[in-house]
């Protein structure tokens, strides 16, 4: 069975924000390893893309919250602003914030196996190669952060701030 043009259009803008912002992150991992292994030389042309593919996601990603707002016209939020996320919350309905929450909580629970196993990567890496002790620093931050910023908006929402979900 065929789906509409209107419901097909919202799929692939389902799916197109996820592999934009996927994109993003890989260029800073990208530039990241490209600065890191030139030191010594110019990272100019490393820089230049860099510059060119985080330009891009976030024009994709300007252009597709404006057609979700076509499509949508009860969304709220300029993109290039720092509450955006906010707005856009507000905008959404009890089954929209219902469907944000339930995949939040399930990538908190699923960062708890990743760091856990991330970890444990790095120890049976450790065994072999010396890898110092940053990935551990690094991947303990992440880990204490999600954890404790998880408990305290749990804690507030738990005890009546629920109605100004942020």
């Amino acid at each position: 069975m065929m789906m509409p043009f209107f419901d097909q259009i919202d799929h692939q803008l389902g799916v197109l924000l996820p592999l934009i912002s996927a994109t993003m992150i890989s260029g800073f991992c990208l530039f990241g390893i490209t600065v890191t292994n030139a030191l010594n030389e110019p990272v100019l042309i490393g820089l230049i893309l860099f510059l060119l593919n985080t330009s891009f996601a976030l024009i994709m990603m300007v252009l597709t919250i404006k057609l979700t707002k076509v499509l949508y016209p009860e969304k709220k939020g300029n993109p290039l602003d720092f509450n955006f996320d906010k707005e856009w919350i507000k905008s959404c309905d009890e089954a929209e914030k219902f469907v944000i929450y339930k995949a939040s909580y399930r990538c908190y629970q699923l960062m708890n196996f990743v760091y856990c196993g991330v970890m444990t990567l790095c120890l049976l890496i450790s065994i072999a190669v010396n890898i110092g002790i940053f990935p551990y620093l690094l991947i303990g931050f992440l880990w204490i952060t999600q954890t404790l910023v998880y408990a305290r908006s749990a804690n507030r929402f738990q005890h009546g701030q629920l109605d100004n979900v942020q």
